[in-house]
């Protein structure tokens, strides 16, 4: 599911523009609230569940309207929604089950990941494109790849130890304002994105559901910190 993920998130960053991939993106947390019912029994707040439905009216109304992005597009950034809330909720699940910490999760599964995404590779015919790059020796390329790899590692590490610490869901909470940020630069980078007013409605009502939805987790998190100071 993490590799799947991974080239589902690819897909998407191609066929789409940079404030619908984060609209799509941030509909991950539907699917790890899902998941996390299912694999791992937790029962979700009213209020969290309304501000998610909101956040995902919102992506399908901006879906509908836009004009730049592919229905390939918005399907591979469904489908890495998915994935991602799926793995998510199975780290944590593995690390309580094994005893696992952060890096021994992350270790597995990117050694697991590493033959599916060869042939991942392999299918999209990436290894020709790769191999007739003008540029592929160039020093300033090799600096920016290795950037790019050690930000990736970081960033890795850090979601499964964000996971393995607090939740599937409160991982992706952290990642709200940063989507906010990331839409609203996109809109003026990277060829912007569409301007109709149906497509900014259902961005403003996205973020507007993201708000909701990083206050509401917020809210219970503090709930459950004065819970466990009364007790003790």
């Amino acid at each position: 599911f993490y590799s799947l993920n991974a080239a589902a998130a690819l897909l998407a960053v191609r066929e789409l523009s940079v404030p619908s991939y984060t609209m799509v993106k941030r509909s991950a947390s539907l699917f790890s609230l899902v998941m996390e019912f299912i694999i791992l029994s937790k029962r979700p707040r009213v209020r969290v569940v309304v501000s998610l439905v909101i956040m995902v009216l919102g992506t399908v109304i901006a879906a509908i309207a836009d004009s730049r992005g592919t229905r390939l597009g918005w399907a591979a950034g469904v489908g890495s929604c998915l994935f991602q809330g799926i793995y998510l909720a199975y780290v944590k699940k593995s690390g309580a089950e094994t005893g696992l910490g952060s890096f021994g999760v992350l270790y597995y599964h990117s050694v697991i990941s590493i033959p599916i995404l060869i042939v991942f590779v392999a299918v999209m015919g990436e290894v020709p494109q790769v191999l007739a790059y003008p540029q592929l020796f160039h020093p300033s390329f090799l600096l920016v790849l290795f950037f790019s790899l050690s930000m990736g590692v970081v960033l890795n590490y850090a979601l499964f130890l964000a996971t393995d610490k607090t939740s599937p869901t409160s991982t992706l909470v952290s990642g709200q304002v940063k989507a906010m940020l990331q839409t609203a630069v996109g809109m003026f980078t990277f060829g912007g994105g569409d301007t109709s007013p149906r497509y900014l409605f259902g961005t403003l009502l996205n973020i507007g559901g993201g708000v909701g939805y990083g206050v509401s987790k917020f809210l219970e998190m503090r709930e459950r910190q004065q819970l466990a100071h009364a007790q003790t």
